[in-house]
């Protein structure tokens, strides 16, 4: 969604925003990890630490 001329994400009812650890250089393009629902009676993931996250923007 836009927001004050911004690009920026709003929360989903109902889920979550998993990351993936960052790449090993920056060869590789940001990913913006997943979005999984946590209404289902599935176990979610072990989410990355902050401080393993690629800090880059992805969009």
């Amino acid at each position: 969604m836009l927001h004050d001329g911004k690009l920026v994400e709003i929360p989903l009812p109902r889920t979550r925003r998993f990351h993936q650890p960052a790449p090993p250089t920056a060869e590789f393009p940001p990913d913006p990890g997943y979005l999984l629902r946590t209404d289902q009676e599935r176990e979610l993931p072990e989410q990355t630490p902050e401080h393993l996250r690629d800090p880059r923007p992805a969009w």
